[in-house]
């Protein structure tokens, strides 16, 4: 009686340690190493720091084609995108607004791999409505349209005198210009030979510049409800 005891218990004891080291094995943390970071094709010296930080912390996206990596800078960005953006950026929860009716009268036209981020967006206050209630994700947002999105993260009004070597700050629409101002004083928003082009539309590589500067900025508020 006592062998077979015996082998009970043991038995019992290889089955335990079995299952501890299953456990173990499952919960250990996946390993980093081999992960390496694909410069794109497409890109040059200037912008390249910009766009390794906007890509490597999931703020935009990379696309692989044959092998190789690209950030088409030069396309233009579109309201769904910057919202799936802001979203990633601000890490908003996302729980009570993924199912909201917000009233956005095109809410049809928004793609469903888009759509949570805009009721996010809209709901948190991080981009407004076209005054007949349409979202229009697939718009090509302008410089200034950015200018105001990004100028109501930062938490500080700031004199340095950047704003009056704009000559065409006045092209800035008026609902737009107390944020745009904000960029510039701050050196986040800039402008080309002394000119803003605040109605041109802004690029993927532009629009990566603004969010490097601005994650990097003291005065960013990082809002969270």
């Amino acid at each position: 009686m006592k062998r077979k005891e015996l082998s009970l218990i043991a038995g019992i004891a290889l089955c335990t340690l079995t299952v501890l080291l299953t456990v173990v094995y499952v919960m250990r943390p996946a390993p980093t190493d081999g992960v390496v970071y694909v410069a794109p094709c497409d890109t040059d010296a200037d912008t390249a720091e910009a766009i390794r930080a906007v890509t490597e912390s999931g703020y935009m996206s990379l696309s692989l084609v044959d092998g190789s990596a690209y950030f088409y800078p030069d396309q233009p960005v579109r309201r769904g995108e910057l919202a799936v953006i802001l979203c990633a950026m601000l890490s908003p929860e996302t729980g009570a607004d993924k199912d909201a009716a917000l009233g956005i009268a095109d809410e049809h036209d928004v793609p469903a791999s888009q759509l949570s981020a805009v009721r996010t967006a809209v709901a948190h206050g991080y981009m407004r409505l076209h005054g007949d209630y349409t979202f229009r994700p697939s718009a090509m947002l302008t410089r200034e349209e950015v200018a105001d999105v990004f100028g109501a993260l930062c938490a500080v009004e700031v004199s340095t005198g950047r704003t009056e070597e704009i000559t065409d700050l006045d092209e800035i629409s008026p609902h737009f210009r107390k944020n745009a101002e904000r960029l510039i004083e701050l050196g986040i928003l800039q402008g080309s030979d002394g000119r803003l082009r605040p109605k041109d539309i802004i690029t993927r590589e532009e629009l990566a510049l603004i969010i490097h500067r601005i994650t990097e900025s003291e005065y960013f508020i990082q809002r969270k409800p």
